[in-house]
């Protein structure tokens, strides 16, 4: 499997109840968010945030990969939920043998 599947298939797993619940092995320890409400999270309160969340239905398409450097590539792709369409993008960094994400950013794309 190619860095870029790999990459996708570890951005769509994050969108899964399983997942969510237990996200620790797939976030940087130095992992920050903006999201697209405005927050900003570090590890400790995302995992707080999504062991507490309530799951909803996320798909991903539009996936854009690019290799920016050995051990650090950047997914730009669109998530839909039930309430919200948003441009996403995640930064991954290989750490110790795993890919982790260490940055992640949400947009929000308004309705027409």
């Amino acid at each position: 499997m190619d860095l870029a599947t790999h990459l996708i298939e570890l951005e769509r797993c994050l969108h899964t109840a399983s997942t969510r619940q237990n996200a620790a092995n797939l976030l940087s320890d130095d992992f920050r968010e903006f999201g697209a409400s405005g927050r900003i999270w570090d590890k400790p309160t995302m995992l707080v945030s999504l062991a507490a969340e309530e799951h909803y239905p996320i798909t991903s398409d539009h996936f854009v990969f690019q290799e920016l450097a050995p051990g650090l590539a950047l997914l730009t792709y669109t998530a839909t939920t039930p309430t919200r369409r948003s441009l996403r993008s995640s930064l991954w960094r290989l750490e110790d043998g795993h890919w982790r994400v260490l940055f992640h950013q949400g947009t929000v794309i308004p309705n027409p």
